[in-house]
């Protein structure tokens, strides 16, 4: 546990100290790559974004072993995206989408096969959507396995 301590603290710390320097998409990439390595994921997904009652305006993203055409197609599918839905309806807690699940849209089914993922977990940056100016930061995230589960 102390080792884990130690290591976030570094990340936390060394996040900061590059904040000050970087853009919030080459950020992105940093806090991206170096979670994938310490966290153990497949492929991630990460947006800065702006949850609004009816769309997410983008910030800042970055894919970790994705195909560059991860974000348009996400971009395609927005409107039908059920994570970002069942965050912006409970943004305390982490949102779940299995391929095999129940709740499906078009949308979701289509990037779901199109990239091979098999669930996407989002979590949201915790918060009540209570601010003038909403953001969430999100990180989609994988395990390892034949079909990527995605962490987003």
């Amino acid at each position: 546990m102390q080792n884990s301590l130690r290591q976030f603290s570094g990340f936390v710390g060394e996040m900061n100290a590059l904040a000050r320097h970087n853009d919030a998409q080459t950020l992105a990439g940093w806090a991206v790559r170096q979670l994938a390595d310490t966290v153990g994921f497949d492929c991630a997904w990460y947006g800065w974004a702006q949850l609004k009652t009816d769309s997410v305006d983008i910030h800042a993203q970055y894919s970790h072993n994705l195909t560059d055409e991860y974000y348009q197609s996400w971009c395609e599918m927005a409107e039908e995206d059920l994570l970002a839905a069942a965050v912006r309806e409970n943004p305390t807690q982490t949102a779940v989408y299995d391929r095999r699940g129940k709740s499906q849209t078009d949308g979701m089914i289509t990037l779901a096969d199109c990239y091979g993922i098999n669930k996407m977990a989002m979590r949201g940056k915790g918060a009540p959507l209570r601010f003038i100016y909403p953001a969430i930061a999100a990180v989609r995230a994988v395990d390892a396995g034949r079909r990527k589960n995605l962490i987003i």
